[in-house]
């Protein structure tokens, strides 16, 4: 962890010192550009670092989240102290790949995550995810498509809907990571987008646009209580979770914080011209 910060600290001196991007706060939203990829955002999201990543080859004796195909990566530091995502050194990301790389970089993680996203578009972005929004009752498996891979399990999915950008389409939806048989809180849910550029036409170069945030939705615990009876919880796993969504989906998202609306902009801004 300590490597992390500190990678990240020598990152952001190094970024106010030798400016590398354009960022335009001087309206109600700031303007980023980097490497050909521009967007928009409410700037109390935090500050952006935009960095160039080289790939760092697949490794079955490694963790699937320290190796990752070449990319492009804007880390957002919240202004708000501790919003991050799942531990204190992960900090919420827009991170953009050509679909080639994926392809050519051979890894099963990634080559599931970008088959799962290319087949719900496939059909046009039509249709609704209420199958996805269920925990199921036998041991099948229900994922989202979600880069870069976390080492996890995608436990819900909530909110989802296929939403647009510039020359491609995606799926919006929260979701949450965990090791084991948890309750949620409503420090561990996030908003992420899972889209692509040009998937299907071959009138330009494919991206793959992913970009996670966590989200505070009101209507869960802040956290686990102190008399919470975890053998009850366990036993009755895929009722509470499915209660848990429902009441997630039935809330009003413009209440979240961020709101929902907040990030799909930011989303449906970004602009790809490279």
């Amino acid at each position: 962890m300590k490597t992390r910060v500190t990678i990240l600290f020598l990152a952001l001196t190094a970024l106010f010192t030798f400016p590398v991007f354009a960022q335009d706060t001087s309206g109600s939203l700031a303007t980023v550009s980097y490497n050909g990829i521009t967007f928009s955002y409410d700037p109390a999201l935090g500050a952006v670092l935009p960095q160039t990543f080289a790939e760092v080859p697949a490794s079955p004796d490694e963790m699937v989240d320290t190796y990752w195909p070449a990319h492009t990566s804007f880390t957002f530091i919240p202004a708000t102290e501790g919003e991050t995502l799942m531990n204190p050194g992960l900090y919420p990301t827009l991170t953009i790949y050509k679909t080639d790389d994926i392809t050519a970089y051979n890894d099963e993680h990634y080559t599931y995550q970008l088959q799962l996203l290319s087949g719900l578009l496939e059909g046009g972005g039509a249709g609704d995810f209420s199958s996805y929004e269920l925990v199921p009752s036998d041991d099948s498996v229900v994922n989202l498509p979600h880069l870069p891979v976390i080492p996890a399990g995608q436990v819900i999915r909530a909110q989802a809907e296929y939403l647009p950008i510039t020359d491609g389409n995606g799926i919006r939806y929260l979701t949450s990571y965990a090791f084991d048989v948890s309750p949620l809180t409503d420090d561990g849910i996030i908003y992420t987008y899972q889209g692509a550029t040009h998937l299907f036409s071959g009138n330009g170069t494919s991206y793959y646009v992913a970009f996670t945030y966590p989200i505070k939705t009101g209507v869960l615990p802040a956290e686990i209580s102190s008399d919470f009876d975890y053998n009850a919880f366990s036993e009755n796993y895929i009722a509470e979770m499915n209660a848990a969504i429902q009441t997630i989906n039935n809330a009003d998202p413009n209440t979240f914080s961020p709101s929902i609306a907040t990030l799909d902009a930011l989303v449906q801004s970004i602009s790809i011209a490279v």
